[in-house]
């Protein structure tokens, strides 16, 4: 299928329409939608499509008589084949649903899907939103995306934004983007500008930064300037808040196995003007060796020998404070029923919700899960950037759910770099009932201990659930 630009270079950047696509256009201003759709398209030349009786009023307007949705349909389709690969805005939309039975409007439009695809034509349907919200719903299954466009009020300026729905790359959709109008352009948030100009990034400027991060790493730190980010980040959003005002240096111990990545990411942020990267203005990072000899201080072997409640005794190693389990219990099982309830019982929605907020615990987990390992390896004296052996494994994971939380577990090899934790009396879903495993928690901690110490990308997976039915909760970890 041949791609349609709209001919604005950061809105055909965000959008993925293709000829021959019905895109329905949701109007919470107003009017708004209209006066937008019309500046993006203007370059095209769009036919405008609206009821009346009388002769059009200008050359690029046609009147629908709506007598009967059989003379609308006739109308419509030869409009629509004498203009071929063209934009068809559609307007007479609302008072076509107010006449005629819905049912029948629905069967109509899939019977003009059809036609769009084979004339190529990329027609738009304007909707007030809220208007006919169950159609809103049917009408977006049928057609391939949709466009909502908001105008809201505040502090006596007026905010514009557009959603798009479907018809974009996957990383926009239902994503609220800002955007304005300047003279006769329309200026949308590209990378925390307003602009009808993509920027775009060369490898070099790129390579330069990384370049000088590598030469100065004891000596700089990041300074967070904008703290929303305009780009989609949402592998990179706990990163992003955890960094103001961090090292270099300890963004290196933190990620070790993604460290070259994301000194690529700091790079393209710091031109895009989201985070300054800046020299200490004190002394610097203390410098840390490189590693000479993997081999860990005999002390430091031993103690991997003892139990994990003498581990720490032994390598002086001190507990902070402790969050009771009961209270990750009742944490739990309170944010299950609270979700429950905001989407009124909806199973999809419900689990959809339970899924994203999952997500985000891990990830909250994982920060965490690393911070404290790295802290463990400093306060037991050893090199932070030492790597250990994959055999160690097992015990480092009995440590650290431990440690975190005082649950005890066995840990099952499972291939050279596969490994199982089985954990009998999880309290974390004690009581809970859910479709998903929920102990999002442990999963963070595994996965972001495990890749601190052993410099590659630990994933972790809950496979086994108590909350789903099964009698304990089982953790897989893939390593590399």
């Amino acid at each position: 299928m041949k791609k349609f630009f709209v001919g604005h270079e950061i809105f055909d950047e965000i959008a993925d329409i293709y000829y021959g696509s019905a895109i329905l256009v949701l109007d919470d201003g107003y009017g708004e939608a209209l006066r937008l759709l019309m500046n993006l398209v203007k370059t095209q030349r769009p036919m405008r499509l609206m009821t009346g009786w009388t002769h059009s009023p200008a050359e690029n307007v046609r009147f629908i008589t709506p007598s009967s949705l059989n003379d609308v349909s006739i109308a419509v389709n030869e409009l629509r084949r004498g203009a071929q690969e063209s934009v068809l805005i559609h307007e007479y939309l609302p008072d076509i649903l107010i006449k005629y039975e819905h049912d029948t409007i629905l069967k109509l439009l899939e019977t003009w899907k059809h036609e769009i695809q084979n004339n190529r034509t990329v027609e738009f349907y304007l909707l007030p939103k809220g208007a006919f919200p169950e159609m809103e719903k049917k009408i977006l299954a049928i057609f391939d995306g949709g466009l909502e466009v908001r105008l809201s009020h505040a502090k006596r300026l007026s905010v514009h934004e557009f959603v798009l729905i479907k018809c974009c790359r996957p990383e926009w959709n239902l994503r609220p983007v800002r955007y304005e109008y300047k003279d006769d352009r329309v200026l949308i948030e590209w990378y925390g500008e307003m602009t009808d100009k993509l920027i775009r990034l060369s490898p070099e400027m790129v390579d330069e930064k990384i370049r000088y991060y590598k030469a100065n790493i004891n000596r700089l730190k990041l300074k967070i300037v904008r703290k929303e980010l305009t780009e989609p980040i949402t592998e990179y959003l706990w990163l992003f808040s955890y960094f103001d005002d961090a090292s270099l240096l300890d963004v290196k111990l933190l990620f070790p196995e993604n460290f070259d990545n994301l000194l690529k990411k700091i790079a393209v942020w710091e031109l895009q003007g989201y985070l300054r990267v800046i020299e200490f203005e004190g002394e610097p990072t203390k410098y840390i060796e490189p590693v000479k000899n993997e081999q860990m201080s005999f002390k430091t072997r031993l103690a991997l020998r003892l139990p994990p409640w003498f581990f720490f005794r032994f390598l002086g190693i001190k507990e902070g404070a402790r969050v009771p389990g009961s209270v990750y219990n009742i944490e739990g099982k309170v944010m299950l029923e609270f979700i429950k309830n905001l989407v009124c019982g909806d199973e999809t929605e419900y689990k959809e919700a339970i899924e994203r907020l999952m997500k985000i615990k891990e990830d909250f987990h994982q920060i965490i899960g690393r911070q404290r390992a790295l802290e463990a390896i400093r306060e037991i004296g050893e090199n932070p950037m030492k790597k250990l052996d994959v055999k160690y494994l097992p015990k480092i994971m009995m440590l650290t759910l431990y440690f975190g939380f005082r649950l005890k577990c066995e840990v099952e090899t499972v291939s050279s770099n596969v490994f199982r934790v089985r954990v009998p009396d999880c309290f974390l879903c004690k009581d809970a009932v859910s479709e998903i495993p929920i102990c999002a928690a442990i999963t963070g901690a595994l996965s972001g201990a495990a890749s601190v110490v052993f410099k590659e990308p630990v994933h972790a997976k809950e496979i086994k659930c108590k909350a789903t039915g099964h009698d304990e909760c089982v953790f897989e970890l893939r390593v590399g």
